[in-house]
């Protein structure tokens, strides 16, 4: 039994592989952030086990381990970047190139008070849109590990029941709330001579487990009720 004391927080400790997927995707998330040409291939397995947690979550079950079946391993954690990717990649790049407009524009002369107005309806509608793509990722992801299929994986049908219930938007809010405060935390870390890259790289690593199970929670519960 995983320990319950803390919640969501024991979770990545409360399975039958304890600290050691843990710690697995600690050091691959180091090697990744002082040789950042290897992040690509890295991130494929950390991505799996994610993947990993984020079903096991949904099906209610304890932190899965990570050393079993490598090639499915590598197998979810490049479904789970495609996943990400095909949600985000377009609004992603709309939201860069919004910035880099608000940004030129703003540091030009003679913006009237109209394209001042348009510029920022455009960039929230924008903003929006990558939130949105955002909040389905994960939904994405759990109806590919049902499916084991990518193309039903970005289906509104199979989304939509999951990303319209409170419940799951609940704990989305939670997860993002606690990868954003991490993410600044890792910024923060970064700055420490030497050992920055080390205690970044376990925050982000421990945060996005949590995260993952209690995005998948938020699945289970869409489910169940």
């Amino acid at each position: 039994m995983r320990p319950a004391r803390f919640g969501p927080f024991s979770y990545p400790f409360g399975g039958e592989g304890r600290e050691r997927p843990l710690v697995t995707c600690w050091v691959l998330a180091m090697l990744a952030a002082l040789a950042p040409v290897t992040a690509p291939v890295l991130a494929i397995p950390v991505v799996g086990y994610l993947v990993r947690v984020l079903a096991a979550s949904a099906a209610g079950d304890e932190a899965p381990v990570m050393g079993t079946n490598v090639r499915e391993l590598l197998q979810q954690g490049v479904a789970g970047l495609a996943v990400a990717v095909g949600y985000l990649i377009v609004p992603g790049l709309a939201l860069l190139v919004t910035v880099y407009g608000a940004t030129t524009t703003s540091a030009g002369l003679g913006v009237g008070p109209s394209q001042g107005v348009a510029l920022y309806a455009g960039s929230t509608v924008v903003l929006s849109l990558f939130l949105l793509a955002a909040y389905l990722v994960p939904a994405g992801i759990a109806v590919y590990t049902e499916s084991e299929s990518l193309r039903t994986a970005f289906a509104l049908s199979s989304v939509r029941s999951v990303g319209g219930h409170a419940a799951y938007f609940s704990r989305w809010m939670a997860g993002a709330v606690t990868v954003s405060l991490a993410s600044a935390v890792a910024s923060v870390s970064l700055q420490i001579h030497r050992v920055g890259p080390v205690v970044a790289s376990l925050v982000v690593v421990y945060t996005a487990a949590v995260a993952c199970h209690v995005w998948g929670r938020g699945v289970a519960l869409s489910r169940e009720r």
